[in-house]
């Protein structure tokens, strides 16, 4: 099976049990001493995983085993996405959509933010690349536990906390403005929901288009600040005292109108609790609510009944 028809939750080829090739390009392996050179990291119990290109053509090599292998998937969503941790990396596989062909990567992204001074954690990009429609990143891992999963555990006083935080972080990154809806080299920005309902492959995703549909919705255009646009509690890391250290995940962060930040708060389930632990709405969507109320109370702007109404959604969904 070529690897552009194999599914994108079986990238990682096992050559031996030191050795495993990556998309059929990239050749993975684990050694006792690090490299004189190139790119590795550690496997967490003193040994490093170092890259290099695949030979050509490749070795032979099987699936993944489903069990005895060093890799945990940690994210695996439609065939699209799928995230594994190596080590002390996450390795990120995702499909290139086709019809956002332009859409800002996300090394990108990182590497501009890197340049400016926040204050907080974002991961380091240790390698990428691009091949038969599939994007490859290795980014270092990020200790601790994820919001999601430290909101159980927490008081009133933490999670408000929290909160004001992570408002705090939103206006941080405001101070950074760009002249389109976009990405940060100018890119498509792909968020699902700013685009014109329809079938995916048939919405327009670029900036004029973008700011057309901001435009109706009556948002604000004067001024489009950057935003990491899936602040959800999945990709907020805290510490054992729930202080927040870091944020993952910015393939989808850009410039957008300041009115978007408040309204993707109070109607997108994408940033809700894991669902998993919670058997009623109302604690699935505490967070995100309580962050739609924060901002309120700082000033931010919503366009959420016009959103609904846009996008034929009825309300109650």
């Amino acid at each position: 099976m070529s690897i552009d028809s194999c599914p994108v939750r079986e990238s990682i080829r096992e050559i031996n049990d030191k050795s495993w090739v990556i998309g059929g390009r990239i050749l993975l392996s684990r050694q006792s001493l690090p490299p004189s050179s190139g790119t590795f990291w550690g496997d967490g119990t003193g040994s490093f995983y170092t890259i290099t290109d695949a030979p050509h053509p490749p070795s032979e090599y099987l699936p993944l085993p489903a069990t005895s292998h060093p890799f945990e998937k940690v994210y695996d969503v439609g065939d699209a996405h799928a995230t594994w941790i190596i080590g002390e990396a996450a390795l990120k596989v995702q499909l290139v959509p086709k019809e956002i062909p332009s859409v800002t990567r996300e090394h990108v992204t990182i590497n501009e933010v890197k340049k400016r001074s926040f204050s907080f954690a974002i991961p380091e990009v240790y390698h990428h690349a691009e091949f038969e429609g599939r994007y490859y990143i290795f980014l270092s891992k990020i200790h601790g536990e994820t919001l999601s999963q430290a909101w159980p555990k927490m008081g009133e006083t933490a999670k408000q906390n929290c909160v004001a935080r992570v408002v705090s972080i939103i206006k941080e990154l405001m101070v950074w403005r760009g002249p389109n809806i976009s990405g940060v080299d100018g890119g498509y920005l792909p968020d699902r929901y700013l685009a014109r309902r329809g079938p995916r492959e048939e919405k327009d995703w670029s900036p004029s288009e973008l700011l057309r549909c901001c435009q109706e919705l009556g948002m604000d255009c004067s001024t489009f600040v950057f935003h990491h646009l899936d602040l959800g509690p999945g990709n907020i890391f805290v510490n054992d005292t729930f202080e927040i250290n870091a944020i993952i995940d910015w393939e989808c962060a850009g410039f957008i109108p300041i009115d978007w930040i408040r309204t993707k708060f109070t109607m997108c389930p994408g940033l809700d609790l894991d669902d998993f632990d919670w058997e009623y709405l109302d604690k699935r969507v505490e967070y995100r609510w309580r962050v739609a109320t924060e901002l309120a109370n700082e000033g931010f702007d919503q366009v959420t009944k016009k959103w609904f109404s846009w996008a034929g959604i009825p309300m109650n969904n």
